[in-house]
Formats: structure tokens, C-alpha cells, sequence
């Protein structure tokens, strides 16, 4: 193991390992990044690159399957202002946007898709 791995898994407890991945790869190379950075034992990831993904259901999935709970996006190139604390629901109706650009997604949408999940989901 190189001395970052080796750091991560053994180093101080205020080291907080998140995984970075980007919303505009395949589902499947996000899948294959978080089973192979699984070991580092990430507490959440960044999901980066928002604005040049053509959907996010691949990501949000990959996020789901390995347990990853999403603690920051980016959505621009400007570092720090394009990055922000993501809220489920506007994340979700994102997703839906993209599936659809000319469906209205508000509460009764969702309410209507995903029944009692999307109000615990805000």
C-alpha cells in the first residue's frame, strides 16, 4: 500500500475520507471507482462535474448501492464558489429535469413518483 492509503486507513481520526466522483462519467466507471477506492472506507463522497452531466441517475445510483452519502457538489469550474452542500430533493428534481426538460417536476410530482421517500428525502 502506497504511504496515502496507508495514512487514510491508519492516520488521525479527524481525517475525513470522502470519494470523489463525476456525475458525467458511466454508471459503470463509477462503480468500479468505488468498489476499487472501497478499501480507504469512504464516509461520503463529492459528486463533481453537475453542470456537464447529461443525466445523474447513474451517479445518484452508484451513491445508493455503495452506501455513499453525497456531502458536497460542484457545479461550475470556480473552486470554491461552485462547490455547495447538496439538498436531496432539489438533487432529485435535477435528475428528473434532465430525464425530461419539458416536465414540471415540483412536490406533487414527486409526492405522485416516489411517494412518502421524497418528503424524507428534503
Amino acid at each position: 500500500m502506497d504511504a496515502l492509503g496507508d495514512a487514510l486507513l491508519h492516520g488521525p481520526a479527524q481525517v475525513t475520507p470522502l470519494l470523489v466522483l463525476a456525475a458525467n462519467a458511466q454508471s459503470g466507471s463509477l462503480e468500479q471507482a468505488a468498489k476499487a477506492y472501497s478499501r480507504f472506507r469512504p464516509e461520503g463522497c463529492v459528486l463533481t462535474k453537475l453542470d456537464e452531466a447529461a443525466v445523474l441517475g447513474g451517479a445518484l445510483s452508484v451513491t445508493i448501492r455503495q452506501h455513499l452519502r453525497i456531502d458536497y457538489i460542484t457545479d461550475g469550474q470556480r473552486v470554491p464558489e461552485d462547490i455547495a452542500r447538496p439538498q436531496a430533493q432539489r438533487l432529485v428534481c435535477r435528475a428528473l429535469r434532465m430525464l425530461d426538460h419539458d416536465a414540471m417536476v415540483d412536490d406533487s410530482v414527486m409526492a405522485e413518483r416516489f411517494g412518502k421517500i421524497a418528503g424524507s428525502l428534503a
